[in-house]
């Protein structure tokens, strides 16, 4: 769903920009980064939108914030290897939770639905220890975003 909504706003780029070219990074990360660019031309000169998240933007801040500190070249996969493992794995871990995060929403709509149409009380169990435990999974995801961005490799951002 997440991903369908950032395509529809790619797509609806398409009728300012048609000769628009897309680099999509959320399948394909570069260095931990995830978004989608969008190169259009406008007054002669190639412009780039980018199309992401809000927790791909939350990345993509902490991954400048990183680079002021420690060098431009830790964006592009350079710097010290301990610190690019770590950023790769706060990275994994972002889109681990922004998933459980889109899969908790998914749960509470299915409870909200169901509470309209007066499901069966069997029925209406299962939706809601479906919700509960997507919850739980996703907090669980957090925690673990929390204990990465707490990391000494992360100190001064």
């Amino acid at each position: 769903q997440r991903q369908m909504c950032i395509r529809d706003s790619a797509d609806s780029l398409r009728q300012w920009f048609p000769d628009i070219k897309f680099i999509d990074r959320t399948t394909r990360p570069s260095n931990g980064y995830r978004a989608i660019h969008a190169l259009v031309r406008h007054d002669g000169r190639v412009v780039e939108i980018q199309i992401r998240t809000l927790i791909q933007n939350f990345w993509a801040s902490i991954s400048e914030k990183v680079a002021d500190l420690h060098g431009q070249e830790v964006k592009y996969g350079g710097g010290p290897p301990e610190l690019q493992r770590h950023l790769i794995d706060l990275s994994e871990a972002f889109r681990v939770a922004e998933d459980r995060n889109e899969q908790y929403a998914l749960t509470h709509v299915s409870v909200v639905q169901a509470k309209r149409s007066g499901v069966s009380k069997d029925t209406w169990k299962k939706l809601r220890d479906d919700k509960s435990s997507a919850k739980k999974r996703y907090e669980s995801a957090m925690s673990h975003v929390s204990k990465l961005l707490a990391s000494k490799l992360l100190k001064g951002i």
